[in-house]
């Protein structure tokens, strides 16, 4: 029986990281293929201009025409070079919102500093300063701290006068208000493996090629979350993240 293609689906046809021996695919140069066999879910195909693979049920994070390499003057860069672009480029975007209400200033010193030391770095830091621990937290302080690392992406400190809201929610309007970063990394207390968490949410996604609804050490202190998913499920009077039953613990 031929497999019928789902709706959700990947041609290798056009990609420039499929490998070809004349018309006929071989393989993937970033290996991908042999995961996506692991699953089942490739399916061989044709055209009149070639045989290639199917990736089905799934859209290939590493599908890559040849005009993607325009915009950093690739287009006659070897494969090699054009993998090893892929690898620096595919990494987890993410915000990363660190709520200071329960730390001192040694514990954002640490969690910097792992942040720093990330396989993939936050696009933006955003700082939650409560009016309880204020004096601590000055400006001064967490730039400091900043320059200690030499933090070069955004951050900003956000300061809280509404003593009534929860981490929570504070959370919750800094998702929406912010639709344009893939990932959030939610920091609420200081523990000692937040790299590993990152780390981790990072490869399950861009290595194992798998998925996750929400991502956690273990005593969630340091969550990670889709931002488009948490809206949508909001949207539909779910939160995403109130079920720490249903969390992939890292």
């Amino acid at each position: 029986m031929i497999p019928s293609i789902n709706t959700i689906h990947t041609s290798c046809k056009n990609c420039t990281y499929a490998l070809y021996d004349n018309i006929t695919q071989t393989n993937c140069a970033l290996q991908y293929l042999d995961q996506y066999q692991q699953e089942n879910l490739v399916i061989e195909a044709y055209d009149d201009d070639k045989e290639f693979y199917i990736i089905n049920d799934k859209k290939c994070l590493g599908y890559r025409e040849p005009k993607w390499f325009k915009q950093f003057d690739m287009e006659d860069a070897s494969m090699e070079e054009k993998v090893n672009k892929f690898h620096a480029t595919n990494k987890l975007h993410y915000l990363a919102v660190i709520s200071l209400r329960n730390m001192s200033l040694e514990n954002l010193d640490n969690i910097c500093e792992q942040i720093s030391n990330c396989d993939t770095l936050p696009q933006k830091i955003i700082f939650i300063r409560h009016q309880s621990n204020s004096d601590h937290f000055t400006y001064a302080n967490i730039e400091n701290i900043i320059n200690k690392y030499n933090i070069k992406y955004a951050w900003r400190i956000q300061s809280m006068l509404d003593k009534e809201l929860s981490d929570m929610e504070i959370l919750h309007n800094i998702v929406v208000i912010n639709p344009k970063y893939r990932f959030i990394v939610s920091i609420d207390n200081y523990d000692t493996n937040i790299k590993e968490t990152i780390n981790g949410a990072n490869n399950i996604v861009h290595h194992k090629l798998e998925s996750f609804i929400v991502a956690s050490n273990q005593n969630y202190s340091c969550v990670v979350f889709g931002g488009g998913v948490y809206r949508f499920g909001v949207a539909g009077k779910e939160n995403i993240l109130a079920n720490k039953s249903a969390y992939q613990i890292i």
